[in-house]
């Protein structure tokens, strides 16, 4: 559980000491990639599966 909070700890400090990710927001995306909102779905099931 230590490790947890530590690998927890230092995501939540990077990500309010990372800066404003503004190149990320600018990317263009396909057009293909209509299916985003299953992406979480998708990944979830491989690793129940694996």
């Amino acid at each position: 559980m230590l490790i947890g909070a530590v690998a927890f700890a230092i995501a939540f400090a990077g990500s309010i000491l990372t800066p404003n990710s503004l190149w990320f927001r600018r990317l263009r995306r396909p057009r293909w990639l209509t299916f985003e909102w299953a992406i979480p779905l998708i990944w979830t099931t491989i690793f129940i599966c694996g």
